[in-house]
């Protein structure tokens, strides 16, 4: 059975966790982006 220190059990587990955050953050902004361009194409149908 393989067995690690807890410095190295917490940097393995701490690498999944940026990854995620730096992921979520893309996708918040890619979201934003697209909310605002969905709602210039909306106001461009509606005039």
């Amino acid at each position: 059975m393989w067995t690690a220190s807890a410095e190295t059990a917490h940097d393995i587990k701490s690498i999944p966790g940026e990854i995620a955050f730096f992921l979520r953050n893309g996708f918040v902004v890619k979201l934003s982006q697209a909310a605002i361009g969905l709602r210039q194409f909306t106001e461009l149908l509606w005039l």
